[in-house]
């Protein structure tokens, strides 16, 4: 069951949605504990709406620099949108035996994008 936003983060979240109107780059900053995590896995919930209006795809990937933010990203996506997002960190592949990803959602960690191979593997899209 998604998580209830509180009203800033609402605004903020309506925010982020209209600079994405206006723009292709969109940074968005909240201070410390006030739950940036939160919006943007609610901002992942809403972005196949989101990339239809745009005529874009429908595919996210998450970067973290630590694996505590990685397992928090995938635990707050996972309650916002009910999908199991896919992990591209050291041993842990995004990538099917097919050579295919299945899951709409990557969660990756920096330093294992920082790794040409590893980086090559996703579409500049």
């Amino acid at each position: 069951m998604p998580v209830e936003l509180r009203d800033y983060q609402l605004s903020r979240l309506a925010q982020i949605k209209q600079a994405m109107r206006d723009s292709n780059s969109v940074l968005c900053s909240m201070p410390t504990g006030v739950g940036k995590t939160i919006v943007a896995a609610r901002l992942v919930a809403d972005w196949p709406e989101i990339c239809r209006s745009y005529g874009r795809e429908e595919r996210v990937l998450w970067l973290a620099h630590r694996g505590e933010l990685i397992w928090q990203a995938c635990q707050a996506i996972e309650a916002a949108t009910g999908e199991t997002p896919a992990i591209e960190k050291a041993q842990s592949r995004s990538i099917g035996e097919d050579g295919l990803f299945h899951e709409r959602v990557i969660v990756a960690s920096v330093q294992t994008l920082c790794q040409q191979a590893r980086l090559e593997q996703f579409s500049r899209d």
